[in-house]
């Protein structure tokens, strides 16, 4: 039986190495601090509002299916869209996201077609803001990932006019029909690259009805 000189030597220990573990993280996060390789991450988001949405989709919106969408991606696609945010001052993208949709699905290691649906998600949650234009032929997409400031209790995000936004459960159920519908090869789609000026690829999908699916 160990005794009571050998727990207070190994506490010791334990709180040695906690206090050295950290220093090492400070040192870590100062780093990054000072060379600009971080993002603000809202701890309301990701302790309340992701969560809260999950359970809508799982418990309401697919409640009864048989193939449930993970939705829990959401959350790595907001991480992602923080960590593309332009930082440049002067800069009139300052705060927007470029990046393609192949990249964010090669990042998550899912299928493009999933990346709009999960994007709808989180912009009907009020996390992220889009942006569609047109640039002689090119055709443009920014993302808008959102720190939000006002979040309920009940992990709802409050928007300018104080007001919860609640987005109606079909925002979640685009993503059952694509769990539904997988291995179906009955649709093809087309997709077109389109390099922009600054070389940021975009794309499109089109499906053989010739309709553009963001």
């Amino acid at each position: 039986m160990e005794n009571k000189d050998c727990r207070i030597d190994r506490a010791k220990a334990t709180k040695k190495e906690i206090a050295k573990i950290r220093e090492y993280a400070h040192s870590q996060k100062e780093q990054l601090k000072d060379n600009g390789g971080w993002s603000v991450l809202p701890n309301a988001i990701y302790k309340t509002v992701i969560p809260r949405i999950i359970s809508d989709a799982y418990d309401k919106a697919y409640a009864g299916a048989k193939r449930k969408p993970d939705v829990k991606d959401i959350a790595l696609l907001y991480g992602i869209l923080l960590s593309y945010a332009n930082t440049e001052e002067n800069n009139d993208y300052k705060g927007a996201s470029w990046v393609s949709t192949t990249k964010l699905a090669e990042h998550m290691r899912i299928s493009r077609n999933r990346i709009a649906p999960l994007c709808n998600i989180l912009e009907a949650n009020g996390l992220i803001k889009t942006v569609n234009f047109y640039e002689g032929i090119k055709r443009r997409k920014l993302y808008f990932a959102l720190h939000v400031t006002k979040v309920s209790d009940d992990g709802f995000v409050i928007n300018e006019d104080g007001e919860k936004i609640k987005p109606t459960l079909d925002v979640y159920r685009v993503l059952t029909q694509q769990a539904k519908d997988k291995g179906n090869l009955s649709t093809t789609t087309e997709i077109k690259s389109v390099s922009s000026a600054e070389g940021i690829e975009v794309e499109e999908e089109i499906d053989d009805n010739s309709e553009i699916i963001w």
